[in-house]
């Protein structure tokens, strides 16, 4: 949403893969150079003969206005203490690794406690 007119702007559509990741590359030269105030993310029907957005938000994000609150801009700049970890908002948790390295481990005692207790049996027998 332009901050100096309200009016939104579109910056292209992208579709969603079977896993839902979808990927959205823009290069813009025609953009209008203006300060915007927020992001909206809308699920559109195909095909869509409306230009405009639907109803339907996916995701907003909100940018602090800086004429108003000039110093939402310079907590951001480095004023303000910044996290040491963002939030995981997408993708494989930071502790996927080790979580699928235990799975590992454990798959390989079960299968190797199965050919042991089957090897005992054989020779037992």
């Amino acid at each position: 949403e332009r901050s100096d007119t309200g009016a939104l702007v579109s910056v292209g559509t992208f579709n969603c893969d079977e896993q839902g990741v979808g990927k959205l590359h823009v290069l813009l030269d025609d953009l209008p150079y203006t300060e915007y105030r927020q992001l909206i993310i809308t699920v559109e029907p195909t095909p869509d003969a409306d230009p405009g957005p639907s109803a339907k938000w996916s995701l907003v994000g909100r940018f602090p206005n800086t004429k108003v609150a000039p110093e939402a801009l310079s907590q951001v700049g480095g004023g303000a203490a910044r996290p040491d970890v963002l939030p995981v908002t997408g993708g494989a948790h930071p502790s996927y690794g080790r979580i699928m390295l235990w799975v590992g481990a454990v798959a390989l005692v079960v299968a190797l406690s199965a050919i042991a207790w089957y090897w005992r049996r054989e020779v037992t027998q």
